[in-house]
């Protein structure tokens, strides 16, 4: 399992790196309200990075200047108004039919695919926030 150590260590290197300054606490307790129970590596991400920017890969979450589109609060709740089962956070959003999504299940969170053809949840998972991101 990765650490968001290695994370830190992976995104330190990638040039032409655009992000914020990291969420505030207020931002990120307003997130865990609206969802529940955040990964403590996610919370780490939001609190030093906020949101990114590197290429064309765009990964959601909060802080200052956050792009809309790239608001993980903003589109949770147009996920879940759509449909989207609100035990899902969408924390990636590659515009191909499907979502990356943190997935609170019984006390704990993993990342999951969720595929709006089918509605539901599909394939491999990943057990942390920091795999993903480096599977990424």
């Amino acid at each position: 399992m990765a650490l968001f150590e290695d994370v830190t260590r992976f995104i330190d290197t990638i040039p032409y790196l655009v992000h914020s300054n990291g969420a505030t606490e207020e931002e990120i307790h307003r997130l865990r309200v609206a969802w529940n129970m955040l990964p403590l590596d996610y919370e780490a991400f939001l609190r030093k990075y906020g949101w990114l920017e590197f290429g064309a890969t765009e990964v959601p979450g909060l802080g200052a200047l956050v792009p809309t589109h790239l608001n993980v609060l903003a589109q949770a709740h147009d996920a879940w108004n759509s449909g989207i089962s609100h035990e899902l956070l969408p924390i990636y959003n590659p515009y191909s039919g499907w979502l990356y999504c943190l997935k609170y299940q019984q006390s704990s969170v993993s990342v999951v695919v969720y595929s709006f053809d089918l509605g539901e949840t599909y394939g491999d998972s990943f057990s942390s926030w920091s795999d993903w991101f480096l599977w990424m």
